[in-house]
């Protein structure tokens, strides 16, 4: 099974990182050397073949890999840029008393269900690491994210091999971190969540952990778990 993109580089070698051809000395009667935007858009003007190429948007990652949201591959996926990105997004849009990343929100989770699920729930929210952790009501007014996280997470899926990551437990342990993480680290949001009613919390409370801790132990019970995968 693949888990890290192979490391070749843009999509399209001929092209530059902002989607641009790469210079060439008098290449259709351009002038030597680095071609600027604007320089593009004179001659584009001048001469219709040489207008500016469609360009599709990429995120550059952690290992250096080009990820295209609206064209997620698997080849594309790597399980370092999934446990970086998570380790430095903070959970709540950062509206808490200390950091806290959607890496250790994913461990928790992962410890709270039973072991054919860990893998599934250890990945669970692994397409932030690509689009960021964008709150739920902002998230409920675009639909369009919604549709672009879901073929993230579905590209995710094939890349390690997952299967139902919303399944019911899941959500549960979800829930279970959520109503946690209100109760400790946002202590003045004092007004009941709709989706934590009859939801307990963990008795123990949250101690965050640092990023670089975070990316570490994210990064340690995946090898864990998918090498007893790769043994079975």
């Amino acid at each position: 099974m693949r888990t890290t993109a192979a490391q070749g580089g843009p999509r399209n070698k001929t092209h530059l990182a902002g989607g641009f051809p790469a210079p060439g000395p008098g290449r259709g009667g351009m002038p030597p050397g680095p071609v600027t935007v604007q320089t593009r858009y004179a001659m584009a003007c001048s001469e219709p073949s040489l207008a500016l190429p469609k360009m599709t948007p990429y995120i550059s990652t952690y290992r250096g890999n080009r990820f295209y949201p609206a064209e997620p591959r698997v080849e594309d996926i790597d399980i370092e840029d999934i446990a970086h990105g998570l380790a430095y997004t903070c959970r709540f849009n950062g509206q808490t008393t200390a950091f806290y990343s959607v890496a250790q929100h994913s461990l928790i989770v992962c410890e709270l269900v039973p072991e054919s699920l860990k893998r599934e729930a250890l990945l669970h929210d692994a397409a932030e690491a690509y689009l960021g952790d964008l709150v739920k009501p902002l998230k409920a007014l675009l639909p369009e994210f919604v549709a672009i996280e879901h073929q993230v997470m579905a590209a995710i899926a094939r890349a390690f091999g997952l299967g139902d990551w919303i399944h019911p437990d899941i959500k549960r342990a979800d829930r279970i971190a959520l109503a946690t993480e209100k109760r400790d680290l946002m202590p003045y949001s004092v007004e009941p969540w709709s989706e934590l009613q009859d939801v307990e919390p963990l008795s123990q409370p949250l101690r965050p952990m640092s990023p670089k801790l975070a990316k570490q132990a994210f990064l340690d019970t995946y090898a864990r778990l998918f090498e007893h995968r790769a043994s079975d």
